[in-house]
């Protein structure tokens, strides 16, 4: 993420934001807008991620209407 910030800066993109700005804007964004993640773990102890799909279609919706 670093490189394609720096590159867009030297592409002439204005407002490009630095990196600490912009892990701080996905932070809030996640924090208030974002799909909840639960780690779940499998019988044979594998670690896998789960979002809920009813969460993620209603979030989705909200854009289309």
């Amino acid at each position: 993420m670093k490189a394609i910030l720096w590159m867009l800066g030297k592409l002439g993109m204005k407002k490009v934001p630095s990196f600490g700005a912009f892990k701080s804007i996905q932070k809030n964004i996640r924090e208030n807008v974002g799909i909840p993640t639960t780690q779940h773990l499998s019988p044979k102890g594998n670690v896998f991620s789960f979002n809920d799909p009813c969460a993620l279609i209603a979030k989705v919706s909200l854009y289309f209407q």
